[in-house]
């Protein structure tokens, strides 16, 4: 216990022998006893960072630690009174303010006598605004009008301490993807000159090859369907259509989708539906693979585009015939 060095008095008395009647007496000395004993004020906070509409528990203790020692508990012998109150940097993002802390003012703390810890808590408000962490801090002094006892110090008198937010933000993929261009066509050249018949391919022999490259729009593009210009209306065993990737200007790589035809493939324009979020990468190559075992179709004998196409998007100038595609 720290309780101060203590004192009282002595006399010192000489007796007989035999009957133990006094025979002299001295005067009467003074006895001090030292007290060697010291302690550290010192506080701490159980957790450090805690949510929105929590609250944080703080513990003041009073102990002593020799050097290279564990601290060993102490007391007092009377009531000490002290204060806890929370510190808030300027404002800036990242620091909190007294509007943060439900409980934002000092509060009293009373080390009582013959205990070696004492605890008080700090309540945080909780809003609903999406911020960062925030953080402050607690800071321990005595009370108002009271005095360290003789050889007690204050030692950790501040502890820092974080607000964790609890209002995050719901990101979804539309939040973080950059929006898609919409266009009735990405590209076309359906609009371009009269299709002769010397420009006829026989599907039933050789599968038709058409590149393109697409645009180069950072978030890719979806692509819903592919219009293919038939000359004559093919078997009933029908067309397909594929979108590939190319190995290079003139060769494909590997499939990608196949796209579905329309009820009846006939002469004439047919729209083939591409799978539900079938995405183009933008700036490299495709290939549109046409196959069937019959029907025919004609190349344009222009090298343009329709207009309305999509930034960047354009039809390569050659169509290929291709004999061993998988």
């Amino acid at each position: 216990m720290i309780e101060g060095d203590e004192s009282f008095s002595a006399e010192i008395a000489v007796t007989a022998p035999t009957d133990g009647a006094p025979i002299a007496a001295g005067p009467a000395a003074t006895v001090t006893i030292t007290d060697d004993d010291s302690a550290t004020l010192a506080l701490a906070i159980t957790q450090a960072k805690v949510a929105e509409g929590g609250s944080f528990s703080l513990t003041v203790s009073l102990g002593h630690t020799p050097e290279g020692e564990s601290t060993t508990a102490k007391t007092l012998p009377d009531d000490l009174a002290l204060t806890v109150t929370p510190t808030f940097a300027a404002a800036a993002d990242g620091k909190a303010a007294a509007a943060d802390m439900a409980d934002s003012t000092a509060k009293t703390v009373t080390l009582s006598a013959g205990s070696s810890t004492a605890t008080v808590s700090f309540a945080i408000a909780d809003d609903t605004a999406d911020e960062p962490d925030e953080t402050l801090g607690f800071r321990l002094a005595l009370a108002p009008s009271q005095t360290l006892p003789d050889d007690v110090t204050l030692g950790t008198a501040s502890v820092d301490a974080t607000i964790e937010d609890g209002d995050a933000t719901l990101v979804t993929a539309e939040d973080t993807m950059p929006t898609m261009p919409t266009s009735s066509a990405l590209v076309s050249n359906i609009g371009q000159s009269t299709f002769t018949s010397t420009d006829v391919k026989a599907l039933g022999r050789l599968t038709q090859l058409q590149g393109f490259t697409s645009g180069s729009h950072s978030a890719g593009y979806n692509l819903d369907s592919i219009e293919v210009v038939l000359r004559s209306t093919p078997a009933p065993a029908g067309v397909s259509v594929e979108l590939w990737s190319a190995a290079a200007a003139n060769r494909v790589n590997a499939r990608i989708v196949r796209l579905t035809a329309p009820a009846s493939v006939s002469g004439g324009a047919n729209v083939f539906s591409a799978p539900e979020d079938t995405r183009i990468e933008a700036n490299p190559t495709y290939f549109v693979v046409v196959r069937g075992t019959s029907g025919q179709m004609t190349d344009t004998s222009s090298d343009n585009e329709d207009a309305g196409a999509a930034q960047g998007w354009s039809i390569a100038k050659d169509a290929y015939l291709g004999a061993n595609i998988p």
